[in-house]
């Protein structure tokens, strides 16, 4: 819902914020972040007096927000500190030093930065006070001519299919004509017992960046599903180990496996973890191997660890 409000709050505001220092552009998105992330939507109304806000601040919320004895809806004023950053984040990626500072070593968010200089990603917690983790998301690719450039956050990150949640990790993988592309992690925790890995590549043109593969596991499993050795070209691997539950179906080895009937709530006859092994070559992610591990009753419980060192070794 709040990335929708977002819009809204911009259409409201007017033009993003004018160009100013970069130093400066940085500082003032830290401190709406912060002042972003301490509100929680669970709060009473706030007082106005009580925020230490300046005289424009006060009077730009005193414009469309809906104040009863000078009191303020937490929401309201998380759509105030949304617009700020929106503001900021805009006004960032378009400075022409952009490219020039590391965003990640001084901005107080999710940002990820491709090696090539390229890719820029500005995330942060949504803040809604639920249990699906969601973020809102803020992405910028320069394509080669520098002239070209994708500007894309919140709910638009769909039309550019990228991951509305954003990304772990995204790291340049090299180039091919006038294509450029990129390996990335991600994830997000979308219920108390809802997780979900995913690991790809991106591609970049002139035309923008979106995702070329995609490999996502959703489980309620607690541990490390995905684990990456991603050193050398002939040499990278990506390993999958997930429980088979109710979120995923299981791994589906067996034909003859009927993944629709349950133990119970979240268990279900057949494998009980499922691993998968991915190759990078040139480009490409390539499934090399998949195997179903079914429980042993003479085994016991087998630590998490243990049955990695056993997989990948």
């Amino acid at each position: 819902m709040k990335k929708v409000l977002l819009f809204g709050t911009l259409l409201l505001f007017g033009l993003p914020l004018p160009a100013q220092n970069i130093d400066t552009l940085i500082s003032r998105l830290n401190q709406s972040l912060g002042k972003y992330e301490s509100i929680s939507p669970f709060d009473d109304p706030l007082s106005i007096d009580s925020l230490g806000l300046s005289a424009a601040e006060l009077k730009s919320i005193v414009q469309y927000a809906n104040l009863d004895d000078g009191r303020i809806e937490p929401i309201s004023l998380q759509e105030y500190y949304s617009y700020q950053i929106d503001s900021a984040i805009n006004a960032l990626f378009t400075h022409p030093d952009v490219r020039k500072v590391n965003l990640e070593a001084r901005v107080n968010a999710g940002v990820v930065q491709s090696q090539d200089g390229r890719f820029y990603q500005i995330a942060f917690d949504e803040n809604t006070g639920g249990t699906y983790r969601s973020r809102v998301v803020y992405y910028q690719y320069f394509a080669e001519d520098s002239t070209v450039s994708g500007f894309n956050r919140g709910e638009d990150s769909e039309s550019l299919n990228l991951d509305e949640d954003g990304y772990y990790q995204v790291d340049f993988l090299g180039k091919r004509s006038d294509t450029s592309y990129y390996f990335f992690t991600g994830g997000v925790r979308g219920c108390s017992y809802c997780f979900s890995s995913s690991f790809g590549l991106l591609m970049g043109t002139s035309n923008g960046i979106g995702e070329y593969f995609k490999y996502q596991v959703d489980a309620r499993y607690w541990g490390e599903t995905i684990k990456v050795n991603f050193e050398a070209e002939g040499d990278s691997l990506i390993h999958v180990l997930y429980q088979a539950d109710d979120l995923n179906y299981g791994c589906n080895c067996a034909a003859s496996e009927d993944f629709e009937t349950f133990d119970n709530e979240y268990e279900m006859e057949g494998p009980q973890y499922c691993y998968l092994k991915f190759r990078y070559h040139n480009f490409r992610l390539y499934l090399v191997q998949q195997n179903c591990i079914y429980p042993d009753p003479l085994a016991g419980e087998i630590p998490d660890e243990k049955m990695w060192e056993e997989l990948i070794r």
